[in-house]
């Protein structure tokens, strides 16, 4: 009879001692990927949707910066605008990629600076994702000291580990853009 000869390791079934397994760092930077790719995602994803969001607002601030040039020099008073009115000329100053439904027109007036009404309009989202607002509209006359903000619904696809504030307009973020201005005399 013969004796196995014992050296203090397991042997596995591929013949190899299981205690070199330890030691065995073949693999290790898959494994160290898998730890560290949904951060690098994540943090990808939300580089990308937080320029998107700052491409959004400076096109609204641009289409803002024209439409306010309407109230300025009396085009919108001329032409008897009503706030429907208005809203169409300042959404054919958005981008294609904004869309019309989600933009809110506010405009105000006041005899001086001092005076002007800045608070800002309650916006409520319905269940479809349409918003709504008591914003006001006045297209003033000559010489009147306006403010008037755009308002626009921004969708936010990062919206579960991003700002607080989309849980507040239906997963999506608030874009203001704001012009004061005193009109020219018209």
């Amino acid at each position: 009879m013969r004796l196995a000869r014992f050296d203090g390791h397991r042997k596995s079934k591929a013949g190899r001692p299981i205690v070199s397994l330890r030691h065995d760092e073949r693999g290790a930077a898959l494994l160290e990927f898998a730890f560290v790719a949904p951060i690098l995602l994540a943090l990808l994803v939300g580089i990308a949707d937080t320029n998107l969001q700052f491409f959004a607002q400076s096109n609204l601030d641009m289409a803002a910066g024209k439409a306010s040039r309407l109230l300025m020099t009396g085009t919108a008073k001329a032409s008897n605008w009503g706030q429907t009115d208005f809203k169409t000329a300042a959404c054919s100053k958005l981008p294609a990629f904004m869309d019309c439904s989600q933009l809110i027109v506010d405009v105000r007036r006041a005899s001086n600076f001092q005076t002007l009404d800045t608070t800002r309009p309650t916006i409520t989202v319905d269940s479809n994702g349409q918003p709504s607002s008591s914003s006001a509209y006045n297209s003033g006359n000559g010489g009147d000291v306006m403010i008037m903000r755009l308002f626009y619904l921004w969708p936010a696809a990062y919206a579960p580990l991003g700002y607080g504030e989309t849980q507040r307009y239906g997963g999506k973020r608030l874009l203001v853009s704001t012009a004061v201005f005193k009109a020219e005399p018209f």
